[in-house]
């Protein structure tokens, strides 16, 4: 069977899809954790794995721009490898971002408790109401709300990079404790803090930073002009990512001598702080709940693809190949709701 979905998505919403899958709230709140596994040398870490994610991302672009399609690696593995790769990967895949809509939604109720409490099933059905409803509308709907969320995101990065600049080169007492740990980390054994096993267990938490990269993937399959968008997108964001990355975990580890730093710094807050933004939390916890929206959005959209494309190649029913008269796989949608509602009744019968 053949796809019949809509080519909706514009040029701008391929490359902030591109640009904001891969920044999760993790790297708002998390660095702190990423840079206690392995020390100053989270850095190179991150070169590495960038390294390694834009191999295999130059690759799906390859067959991307080839065969654009919504069933991205999985619609691959199914032509290439044979029907039981396909049918692994996608029911993987699936499994994985129907899961990780059940997490996102969870951590926005519990992002929330930072300012005042709701019952976090609550939230969780709200959330899921409202974006299932935003990815049922129309494929556009989806592309405009990832422009603005990635946009949000991007732009925060941006403020750091340049904030935690300036503090490293203007700031008096930021610029000494810089000089003190640039001057420290000159030995291997500091740069190294817990050797090559915890350089090399970091790197799993490194690859796993870039998850939702391949979104873009499943984009081209309702990319307006997918020859000509993807090959940019590919090329130009995921070296972008990288960057976004690796010069904020270098400003971090510099600002701050690593062995003071625990799973509860926040960087991000603190450095508003330092420049006189006393609402800095706020405004950082406030990012971090988008970043989970967008993720949630975002999952819900490539799990009803992934599911669709199964559907497609007879490996799931029938009905899951259905679209609405926008374009949508309504059906494949409901179903991957339905599935994630479980976060509902679980945050319901174990609140804590």
């Amino acid at each position: 069977m053949q796809e019949n979905l809509k080519h909706s998505l514009k040029n701008r919403h391929i490359q902030m899809i591109a640009l904001g899958g891969a920044i999760g709230t993790g790297f708002f709140l998390g660095s702190a954790s990423a840079i206690q596994m392995t020390g100053p040398s989270i850095v190179l870490a991150y070169i590495l794995g960038g390294l390694i994610i834009y191999a295999v991302m130059r690759a799906l672009g390859e067959m991307t721009v080839d065969y654009p399609t919504s069933g991205s690696f999985v619609k691959y593995a199914h032509m290439y490898l044979g029907p039981v790769f396909g049918f692994i990967a996608g029911w993987n895949a699936w499994l994985l971002f129907t899961l990780a809509c059940m997490l996102e939604v969870t951590a926005v109720g519990t992002l929330l408790d930072y300012w005042f409490y709701i019952p976090h099933w609550i939230t969780c059905l709200v959330l899921l109401v409202t974006f299932g409803s935003l990815n049922l509308i129309s494929v556009k709907y989806f592309g405009e709300a990832e422009f603005w969320f990635a946009g949000i995101k991007v732009t925060v990065i941006i403020a750091m990079i340049l904030l935690g600049s300036y503090l490293i080169f203007f700031h008096h007492d930021v610029n000494q404790i810089a000089k003190a740990n640039l001057l420290e980390y000159s030995h291997a054994s500091v740069f190294f803090s817990n050797g090559t096993m915890g350089f090399l267990d970091s790197l799993v938490i490194v690859c796993l930073s870039f998850c939702g990269s391949e979104f873009v993937g499943v984009a081209a399959g309702e990319a307006e002009n997918p020859q000509k968008t993807i090959p940019k997108a590919i090329n130009g964001v995921v070296i972008r990512i990288i960057l976004f990355y690796v010069l904020t975990l270098a400003i971090i580890v510099l600002m701050y001598p690593f062995s003071k730093i625990t799973p509860e710094t926040n960087p991000f807050s603190d450095v508003f702080i330092k420049l006189g933004f006393s609402k800095s939390a706020s405004i950082i916890n406030l990012v971090a709940i988008i970043a989970a929206v967008s993720a949630l959005n975002s999952c819900i959209y490539v799990a009803a693809r992934f599911i669709y494309s199964l559907a497609l190649n007879n490996q799931a029913s029938v009905m899951f190949t259905q679209a609405n008269k926008s374009g949508v796989p309504n059906r494949a949608v409901v179903f991957t709701l339905g599935i994630a509602f479980f976060a509902v009744i679980a945050n319901y019968t174990f609140p804590a």
